[in-house]
C-alpha cells in the first residue's frame, strides 16, 4: 500500500506543476474512500510531507570557435644559409674533406620530421640529419658546389640556402707547401653517422637519417 501511494505522489508532482510548491492532504470523503488534494481535509485526514523534486542544472554551451587556418610547418625557418666555407674558398687537404656548417632562423622541427638534406654539384644526397654540420670526404680536385635544404617528412622542400662554390686543391702528405701557400686544412675525425656516395665524395649528415 505504501508503494502505492509512493507512486501516486510521483505521479501527481509530473501532473501537476503547482502541488510542488502547494501543500497535499491525504483526505477520506464521506464514503470513506481515500482521496488526496491541494485542501485540507473537511473529515478525517492529514497533509502529505513531499519529498523536494531533484534538480538539474545545466552546464553553459560555449560559442562556437571559429577555425583557424593551420600554419605551415616552415613558417619559423626565415632562412637558412652556408657559412663555411665561404663561398669561392680554395681548400688544400690531403684527403679532400670538407666540412659543411650552415645556420637556420628557427629552430629546426625534429619533432614534425624536418631533416637537413645536402646537394652537391648539383646531386641531392640521400642522407638527411638534425645537426648543422655536414662532412663530405674524398672529394676529387676542382670545383664544387653545395646547397642546403630542410626537408618535411615526405621530403618536400621547405626552404633552401644559396649555392656555394669551393675548390679542392688535393696535396700528398709528404708534399711541403711553397713559399706563401697556405698548409693544407685540419680537419678532425669524421663524425659518425649515415651517409651515400656521389662520384668522387661522401656525405655523412650527424643526427640520423630515414
Amino acid at each position: 500500500m505504501m508503494q502505492k501511494i509512493i507512486i501516486l505522489l510521483a505521479v501527481l508532482s509530473l501532473i501537476l506543476p503547482g502541488v510542488a510548491s502547494a501543500k497535499l492532504y491525504k483526505c477520506k470523503n464521506s464514503e470513506g474512500e481515500v482521496i488526496y488534494t491541494d485542501k485540507p481535509c473537511e473529515n478525517e485526514g492529514e497533509e502529505l510531507k513531499l519529498p523536494p523534486l531533484p534538480s538539474y542544472t545545466p552546464r553553459p554551451i560555449s560559442a562556437p570557435t571559429r577555425g583557424t587556418q593551420p600554419v605551415s610547418q616552415s613558417a619559423d625557418y626565415k632562412s637558412l644559409e652556408v657559412v663555411q666555407p665561404v663561398n669561392d674558398k680554395l681548400i688544400i687537404s690531403t684527403s679532400g674533406t670538407v666540412t659543411i656548417a650552415f645556420k637556420i632562423t628557427g629552430p629546426l622541427l625534429s619533432l614534425k620530421g624536418h631533416r637537413f638534406a645536402l646537394a652537391v654539384d648539383g646531386t641531392k644526397l640521400k642522407a638527411r640529419g638534425t645537426t648543422n654540420q655536414i662532412r663530405l670526404t674524398d672529394l676529387n680536385p676542382g670545383t664544387h658546389t653545395v646547397k642546403i635544404f630542410v626537408v618535411d617528412e615526405d621530403d618536400k622542400e621547405l626552404i633552401s640556402s644559396d649555392v656555394i662554390s669551393f675548390h679542392i686543391k688535393r696535396q700528398s702528405n709528404n708534399t711541403s707547401p711553397r713559399p706563401g701557400q697556405p698548409p693544407g686544412a685540419a680537419i678532425p675525425s669524421t663524425v659518425p653517422g649515415s651517409g651515400n656516395t656521389i662520384p668522387g665524395s661522401s656525405g655523412t649528415l650527424p643526427g640520423g637519417s630515414r
